[in-house]
């Protein structure tokens, strides 16, 4: 497993740099453990790598200002040739955005396995057996990559946060727990 940690402005910087068309973004659905789950799907306009990249939104969901700067991330990557899934999680508890999400810890574990899932979809999607896909995290959503990284081909996290109750940094019993590091 790879692990990068590039902060977002330096990436979209590089990103603009090298600077290509945009790719076209596909609404998708797929089932989580009977639940039926909305995502974007971003493919490269030519021919592409055959891998997959599993993109996990934070608390805020794909609102703004985060949601354009993550598909800003999924477009790029797609025109760099990999195949890139961007799933609403939060369907399958029916979650409010925002803040209010870090006290619904008892939701991580269905959210979990919505990524899980959607990374089993996303090796579909490119029509051939594909290699495990990639991660890229952003705040919560790096928190739950951090949880899948032992299926992940690569793995990037965003600003994952560190609470307790959702297995990082914090006074528990008076004992701090490290963060999950690869």
């Amino acid at each position: 497993i790879r692990y990068y940690t590039t902060p977002p402005k330096v990436t979209r910087c590089i990103l603009a740099i090298v600077g290509r068309e945009r790719s076209a973004m596909t609404p998708i659905s797929f089932d989580s453990h009977g639940t039926l789950i909305h995502g974007e799907l971003y493919s490269p306009a030519g021919p592409g790598t055959g891998k997959t990249i599993v993109v996990v939104h934070g608390s805020d969901g794909m609102m703004e200002p985060w949601g354009s700067a993550i598909r800003e991330y999924a477009q790029d990557l797609a025109k760099r040739g990999f195949i890139v899934l961007i799933p609403n999680y939060f369907e399958k508890t029916n979650t409010v955005l925002g803040i209010h999400v870090f006290s619904q810890a008892s939701n991580l574990a269905a959210w979990t396995e919505v990524v899980s899932d959607a990374c089993a979809y996303a090796k579909t999607a490119v029509g051939a057996p594909a290699p495990a896909p990639g991660l890229l995290g952003f705040s919560l959503g790096g928190n739950i990559c951090l949880r899948l990284r032992g299926s992940a081909h690569a793995l990037g996290e965003f600003f994952a946060p560190k609470l307790v109750a959702f297995g990082g940094i914090g006074v528990a019993s008076g004992v701090e727990k490290p963060p999950v590091q690869i």
